[in-house]
């Protein structure tokens, strides 16, 4: 497994380095885009007993996914596209923000599957077709975009928005990650709403 990456420093401009490791380097992250949220996962990372080194939200990101695994993207608030990789369980898995604003493309290759934020990560590698895509150059020319999971090149695909890919022993899998639950209050009544908009009129509920 080989993993790249070229940062945009913005949060903590001396730490963060990536691929980012821990355990002795038995996971390995790398994370393009900004978790919104990382101070307060942070927080209550650290009163389960994690310790941090930088303040890089991509720090954050590595230790939710060791305390929580996929059911820490539940938790995320942000714009991300992220593989961790777990040598000891030689695991991959790919996650892509909830509404898709980071992209996170790859591609299946025999029992490998190779990935970037870009096509051109993935063209790097020789054996990748380079074969246009007929049906998603229809959809470029008539939409101005190409909807996913197709691209421009046969054999890549996109990650959907608000889903995560594991690869393991040559099989892939996607799913989609399960909405946070959310509590919910009993809408008011009719009255209330009438005295809140300021009609004058006071009903009953």
């Amino acid at each position: 497994m080989s993993l790249g990456a070229v940062r945009l420093r913005i949060i903590d401009l001396e730490g963060g380095d990536q691929p980012m490791s821990v355990n002795h380097g038995d996971t390995v992250l790398v994370f393009n885009g900004e978790l919104y949220n990382h101070a307060e996962l942070r927080q209550e990372l650290a009163q389960a007993g994690h310790q941090f080194h930088s303040n890089c939200d991509t720090e954050t990101v590595l230790h939710a996914f060791l305390e929580w695994d996929i059911d820490a993207f539940r938790k995320f608030r942000g714009m991300f596209a992220a593989a961790f990789w777990t040598q000891s369980k030689k695991r991959l898995v790919l996650v892509r923000d909830h509404i898709g604003i980071k992209p996170l493309y790859f591609s299946r290759l025999r029992d490998n599957v190779y990935f970037g934020s870009e096509l051109k990560a993935i063209l790097r590698h020789p054996e990748i077709s380079r074969t246009i895509d007929l049906a998603g150059l229809s959809d470029y020319l008539s939409l101005n975009y190409v909807p996913g999971p197709r691209t421009l090149v046969e054999g890549i695909e996109k990650v959907p928005p608000g889903t995560w890919l594991e690869w393991r022993s040559g099989k892939v899998n996607l799913r989609r990650i399960l909405a946070a639950r959310v509590r919910s209050r009993s809408p008011p009544g009719f009255g209330i709403c009438q005295r809140r908009i300021g009609t004058g009129c006071y009903g009953r509920q």
